[in-house]
């Protein structure tokens, strides 16, 4: 390929310095007049910031220069923890290496160069489990001005489309964020909050460089368990291969899919599973095109699925092998993905799915994109085979954002994994569902959001998926109105006010729940945020509390929630939530949760936070038609996270989580036909729950893309029939030690 103007072409690789002293920058092209977008005024700011950028044969090259009146604006230049830079000085791009507003790529660094990145389907939905490779470097300027930052995206981070010629025509997106106040300014002017996003970034014509990859990634860990003195190595390789920019091959060999960061602590008494996002290379590595997410926030690929709990609920599956392969071909993006579990035969798992979408379909004033979802998962332990078709399509009309799907679901066993309100034994047969989302914005102070879904009693997509519930219907309205300039008005710079309602029965016409929320916004002058929402449910049933074994009528119920993050003061920060509901299955719930961080320096933080819940007459499930209505119940958290940072290759990151949950006085209730609860002469007991988690891990880091790590692990549960308050039993929480463990792990890069 013929490489068009010189001045892309670089004699030597770029210097990611933070400087930008190479003779190419004097060609790059400039972006100016970023606007305020927080507050969304449209305004000019009075910080000025400039940026420089240019298309060159190693990738998309970035140069800021944010000047900054110390005075002003005080730096904010802590270090911090990958994705979790709020509070920063920081920079952000946005790449659509398509032009299409099909997905994106945010790569963000703070002052104190840490840094964020995800990726961006959907118009917004940001995803920060991508940990992409790219270049980036960060300098003070002289005599307290302000600093600049340096980024390099490379071409081999993004998957793209073949260019039509010798240019491609990509979409940009940049914004600046003082942090001292939480300023934003951006060009283009949008906020990404809003329905259409992605697809209004600005248009630029670069050349159609392309960039081929092969990397290597071997791994090697050794854990030591210190309660049994048993040892246990294990070593495998990730491949990532892309031979042009519209084709990557992904496989991992015998994968290491264990967290070197642990999970939060949580006890769920919830007949709905919780979601835990998911870091792991393999799936996170352009995984764009297989989100395919429902108005409900529910996924048709829950990649935490794969090596996942083992069918016969004896740890966790391990994975053989894995491997993907994504690319575009005749104007169609496509992703193909195959996981093999260890032990498939028996208590293992085989997943395969199929992704495939045709965005920028002309028809009529529209653009459509229209995609395609197959996946089949076969579990020999349950005796289960279960199959996914799906067809989505989105359009963009004048104001109107059009977004919907249809879902057909094939279980090939008699267990049912959702807790529906049918029998958990039933005859297998095929499952129909769908969602319709519209979004109206005549203009930036007002938008609508419509949403309809709705779910037949037999359709599943739990084996690969993350589904709440099925046998459903939902409908749910949302106008949002925006006050973008309120110039300090009772303490505040804007405010958005939006008043939600929504619908819900099944489809044995039952009403589940009419339920309102009045919600609002609020961006304090100083920089601080907060939220107020005041809702409520009217009566109906809740057929999912029984786990299958019946409905149950449930009163009205009312609650208001505050929430407050505070700017860094000086070397402090705070924050809180507080939550008070009476009705529906308790008499009333107060939960109280602050917390509080403290900078030693930028380098070395400390965060502490703690919560406090009480129930009065708490309703729980005990087993079948067996209910427990506690008197009391308690909820206890302590968490203390400490934060070291030398340099950017050093991190010691220390983790304490504390929790405990408790019941007294509990009455035994028995779940009848006629959906109500009347007294049982069962048993029913007191509890009392301990959780402790910590963990101490150092981080090394070699270049951009290997790390070694040490980590010590201890921690446990405990259960007892029988009452004590949830914070006396935190005393000796830390005595806890199921799991003792010590980790080395080694990734490196070739």
């Amino acid at each position: 390929m013929a490489l068009l103007p010189t001045l892309q072409v670089l004699a030597k690789p770029l210097q990611v310095d933070g400087l930008a002293r190479e003779s190419i920058w004097k060609k790059a092209e400039s972006i100016s007049a970023l606007k305020l977008t927080a507050p969304e005024t449209g305004a000019a700011p009075d910080f000025n910031t400039e940026v420089r950028w240019i298309a060159t044969t190693e990738g998309l090259a970035f140069h800021f220069t944010c000047l900054q009146d110390s005075l002003r604006y005080p730096a904010r230049a802590q270090r911090q923890l990958r994705d979790n830079l709020g509070g920063t000085d920081r920079v952000n791009i946005m790449i659509d290496f398509d032009g299409s507003g099909q997905s994106g790529y945010n790569m963000t660094v703070s002052r104190s160069n840490s840094i964020e990145d995800s990726t961006i389907s959907n118009e917004n939905a940001f995803n920060a489990d991508w940990d992409g490779v790219w270049s980036h470097a960060t300098q003070e300027l002289p005599d307290n001005q302000g600093w600049q930052a340096e980024i390099l995206v490379p071409w081999s981070s993004a998957l793209m489309r073949k260019a039509s010629g010798e240019r491609r025509t990509i979409g940009l997106y940049v914004d600046r964020v003082i942090g001292s106040e939480d300023l934003r300014a951006a060009k283009p002017a949008i906020v990404f909050f809003r329905p259409q996003f992605l697809s209004l970034f600005e248009k630029h014509s670069v050349p159609a460089f392309s960039q081929s990859l092969f990397k290597l990634y071997p791994y090697i860990t050794a854990q030591a368990d210190l309660n049994s003195g048993g040892r246990a190595f294990r070593t495998g390789i990730d491949i990532f291969w892309k031979p042009s920019s519209d084709l990557q091959v992904t496989a991992a060999i015998n994968p290491d899919f264990g967290q070197v960061e642990s999970d939060d602590l949580v006890v769920n008494f919830d007949a709905v599973e919780l979601f835990f996002s998911d870091k792991r290379p393999f799936f996170t590595e352009n995984q764009s095109i297989f989100v395919m997410q429902s108005p409900e926030e529910e996924s048709l690929i829950y990649t935490r699925r794969a090596g996942g709990n083992r069918d016969d609920g004896q740890g966790i599956s391990d994975i053989d092998l894995a491997s993907k392969i994504s690319g575009s071909i005749a104007g169609f993006d496509y992703g193909v993905f195959a996981v093999a579990e260890a032990d498939r035969g028996e208590v293992g798992r085989s997943i395969a799915a199929l992704r495939s979408i045709r965005p920028n379909i002309a028809l009529g004033p529209a653009e459509v994109d229209v995609g395609f979802l197959a996946s089949t998962v076969d579990r020999p332990f349950l005796d289960r085979q279960a199959s996914l078709l799906a067809f989505d399509a989105s359009a963009a009309v004048g104001s109107w954002l059009l977004r919907g799907a249809l879902l057909n679901t094939r279980p090939d066993a008699e267990l049912s994994l959702l807790n529906s309100g049918t029998a958990n034994l039933r005859d297998a047969d095929s499952g129909y569902g769908g969602w319709l989302r519209s979004s109206y914005r005549p203009s930036e102070q007002f938008e609508l959001q419509m949403d309809y879904t709705r779910y037949d009693k037999d359709i599943d997509f739990n084996d690969l998926g993350f589904q709440r519930r099925n046998n459903m219907s939902l409908f749910e309205i949302e106008p949002t109105w925006r006050l973008q300039d309120l110039q300090g008005r009772f303490g505040l710079r804007s405010a958005s006010i939006s008043l939600d309602s929504n619908i819900s029965e099944n489809h044995d016409n039952q009403l589940l729940r009419k339920r309102f929320e009045l919600g609002s916004s609020l961006a304090y002058s100083g920089g601080s945020t907060g939220y107020i929402e005041l809702s409520g449910s009217t009566r109906g049933i809740d057929d999912l509390i029984s786990r299958g074994n019946g409905a149950l009528k449930v009163g009205s119920s009312r609650a208001i929630y505050l929430n407050h993050d505070s700017v860094r003061f000086g070397n402090w920060k705070w924050g809180g939530e507080f939550f008070i509901e009476r009705g529906g299955t308790r008499k009333q719930l107060i939960d109280f949760s602050p917390a509080v961080r403290f900078w030693f320096s930028d380098a070395f933080s400390t965060r502490l936070g703690i919560s406090a819940t009480r129930f009065d007459e708490r309703l729980l499930w005990r087993s079948g038609s067996l209910f427990g209505r506690y008197k009391q119940t308690q909820g206890g958290s302590a968490r203390i996270d400490l934060e070291w940072f030398n340099g950017d290759k050093h991190e010691l990151r220390l983790k304490t989580e504390l929790l405990a949950i408790s019941g007294r006085k509990p009455l035994a209730l028995s779940l009848q036909p006629d959906q109500s609860l009347i007294e049982s002469q069962a048993l029913v007991q007191e509890f009392a729950i301990q959780n402790f988690g910590f963990q101490l891990r150092y981080r090394y880091r070699f270049n951009l893309d290997s790390d070694f790590f040490a980590v010590y692990s201890r921690g446990g549960d405990r259960f007892d029939a029988e009452y004590q308050r949830a914070f006396e039993l935190i005393d000796n929480v830390i005595e806890l030690s199921d799991t003792d463990q010590f980790l080395l792990k080694l990734r490196y890069g070739f």
